[in-house]
C-alpha cells in the first residue's frame, strides 16, 4: 500500500500544480517557460515574432545578386541557398522590410551570426527559383516571401529582376559594356541565290 499510497500523493501533487499554472495569465506564463502571448493571427503583432519565431511573416528583400564590389551603403552581403541544391549566392542587401506588420525589427530578417553555411533558404516554384540560379553578376533584384526565422526559409511568392543590358547607357554600372544584339539600324538582309 506504501507504493499505490505515494503514486496517489504524486499523481495529485502534479494535478494541483498543472491546475496553478494553466490559471496564471498569459503574461507570467511567458516569463516561466509557459506558452507566449497570443497573437490576433499568425505572424501578427511582437508576440509571434521574435529570434528563432516558428511564424513565418513576409518579407521584401532589396538588393544585388552576386555583386563583384559590395557597396559601401548595403546592410549587409548574405549567402542564399536554394533548397535541394547546392549552389549558393552572394546577395548584397540594400533594403530588408517586413511588408505586413511595420513594428518588425529589420534585425528579426537579417541574421546576425549563424551558424549555417547560408543565411537564407529559398524555397518556392521553379521559376522563381531559376530567376535566382541564371541571374548574371550584379543584377539588381527584389525578393517577396514568407521568412521563418527559426529555420531561415525564405518561401517565395516573387522574385523581380532587371537585366543589366535592359538599362539604358546612362544607368548601366561602368563594367557593363553595351548589349551585343545589333540594332536594326545596322543589321543587313540576307540575300539567298
Amino acid at each position: 500500500m506504501g507504493i499505490f499510497g505515494s503514486f496517489n500523493r504524486h499523481v495529485i501533487m502534479s494535478a494541483v500544480i498543472l491546475f496553478a499554472l494553466s490559471s496564471l495569465p498569459s503574461t507570467v506564463q511567458g516569463q516561466y517557460g509557459g506558452a507566449p502571448p497570443a497573437t490576433t493571427g499568425i505572424g501578427v503583432g511582437s508576440g509571434g515574432i521574435g529570434d528563432g519565431s516558428r511564424f513565418p511573416f513576409r518579407v521584401k528583400l532589396s538588393g544585388t545578386l552576386n555583386p563583384t564590389t559590395p557597396q559601401e551603403e548595403s546592410i549587409k552581403v548574405t549567402t542564399l541557398a536554394i533548397n535541394g541544391s547546392r549552389e549558393t549566392y552572394q546577395f548584397e542587401i540594400m533594403s530588408a522590410e517586413a511588408v505586413d506588420d511595420k513594428q518588425i525589427p529589420r534585425s528579426a530578417i537579417i541574421p546576425q551570426i549563424t551558424s549555417m553555411s547560408w543565411d537564407f533558404r529559398l524555397v518556392g516554384q521553379k521559376e522563381l527559383l531559376s530567376k535566382i540560379g541564371q541571374s548574371l553578376p550584379n543584377t539588381p533584384v527584389t525578393i517577396i516571401g514568407y521568412f521563418q526565422q527559426r529555420r531561415r526559409d525564405l518561401i517565395l511568392e516573387s522574385v523581380e529582376t532587371i537585366s543589366v543590358h535592359s538599362l539604358s547607357p546612362v544607368e548601366r554600372p561602368e563594367n557593363e559594356g553595351p548589349s551585343t544584339a545589333p540594332s536594326p539600324d545596322t543589321m543587313q538582309p540576307e540575300h539567298n541565290d
